[in-house]
């Protein structure tokens, strides 16, 4: 039971702000915008009243993201279960809160729901499901760019830790005869290229850059090199 109380309070620690956010904000519409008829009540309980349809869908939304997903997943003695997908966590949420808030004007707000006012509440728990997906997209892709970002970084400090390595390793370059050798650090070797049945090896030489022409192919200086 710990262990599910734990789970429980490091998913609400992750994402009560953003839960706030997303019921306060239907509570504010509906008390400003006036979607459904609530003249026949009285200024102080129409405003407990909206923000009663805030409190709905903050609790819907609490419990399919984060009582369910923290009961019965991630605990070691149960069989694992199936992990609902965010899009029908979403499509959960949407269908939940607006049977509950169906429920809700009719009794107590006393609203006669016709079919554009059930169209209306539809379409307001329609957003609460769409902004927990681009949250879900948004948070999904910022872990992808740090992962990418972690892996650049090991991939920079390996290549720095093979540069270090090999800088200071000899190189020798003979000529296809054997006639030939030229010896330089791998530092020191800026490039290479080939020109007709010679090698042109340009390197580091007193902080100048040289050029030596070496008779054989790129082929063989490659295989050379390698082996």
């Amino acid at each position: 039971m710990k262990e599910r109380l734990n789970n429980i309070l490091s998913l609400l620690n992750n994402e009560l702000g953003l839960f706030l956010t997303i019921s306060c904000s239907i509570a504010f519409f509906v008390l400003i915008f006036k979607p459904f008829p609530l003249d026949h009540i009285n200024f102080d309980n129409r405003i407990l009243f909206v923000f009663g349809l805030g409190a709905i869908v903050f609790s819907v939304i609490l419990i399919v993201r984060i009582i369910y997903p923290g009961l019965v997943y991630n605990i070691p003695e149960k069989p694992k279960r199936p992990v609902l997908s965010n899009y029908n966590r979403c499509l959960i949420i949407w269908l939940l809160s607006s049977v509950i808030i169906s429920t809700y004007l009719i009794n107590p707000g006393l609203v006669s729901l016709n079919m554009y006012l059930e169209f209306k509440v539809l379409l307001i728990c329609l957003v609460p499901p769409l902004v927990l997906i681009f949250h879900d997209k948004k948070v999904e892709l910022q872990l992808k760019n740090e992962m990418l970002s972690l892996e650049k970084n090991i991939c920079q400090k390996e290549v720095k830790e093979y540069k270090e390595e090999n800088k200071n390793i000899p190189i020798d370059f003979v000529s296809a005869n054997n006639n030939e050798k030229i010896s330089l650090l791998n530092s020191d070797v800026v490039f290479i290229n080939s020109a007709d049945n010679y090698v042109e090896i340009h390197y580091k030489e007193d902080k100048k850059i040289k050029k030596k022409l070496l008779r054989n192919t790129l082929k063989n200086i490659e295989c050379d090199v390698l082996n």
